[in-house]
């Protein structure tokens, strides 16, 4: 991700902080590469996702989002941390998200960018993404 927790307000134990910046890497990644399975793996069972012009996106929906957008688009994200907490099992990232889609067709990419927030929390497997709000706007 461009910016790092040590860029922003970092609260936490630095091997949490750590594990989450390497999360939102992850994401990343998993989105350029277009792996759905694996962008599953990094939310909660009860995830929900909020993004504008849509109803929320819960876990149970993201696969067939996610199957859409990519057979429309190659996507890449990014986000530049401001702020990452941690206390207890709990943490959240605010930052600005931007994002390029670039249509399949060849048309001309299409970029967009806001503000989000990202509610984690500890699992036994990790840190994983539970709640996100985001209002990307094409820019």
């Amino acid at each position: 991700m461009k910016g790092t927790a040590s860029d922003a307000t970092a609260v936490g134990p630095p091997e949490d902080l750590e594990a989450i910046r390497q999360l939102f890497g992850a994401w990343k990644d998993a989105v350029a590469a277009q792996d759905i399975a694996r962008l599953l793996s990094m939310v909660t069972d009860d995830a929900v996702f909020f993004t504008p012009g849509r109803d929320a996106i819960r876990r149970g929906e993201m696969e067939d989002v996610y199957r859409e957008s990519f057979s429309l688009y190659e996507l890449e994200q990014d986000f530049e941390f401001l702020e990452l907490r941690v206390v207890g099992d709990w943490a959240f990232a605010i930052g600005r998200e931007s994002a390029r889609l670039t249509p399949s067709g060849g048309d001309a990419p299409i970029r967009a960018s806001g503000m989000a927030i990202s509610l984690l929390t500890r699992t036994s497997e990790g840190w994983k993404f539970a709640r996100g709000v985001n209002n990307l706007t094409k820019s």
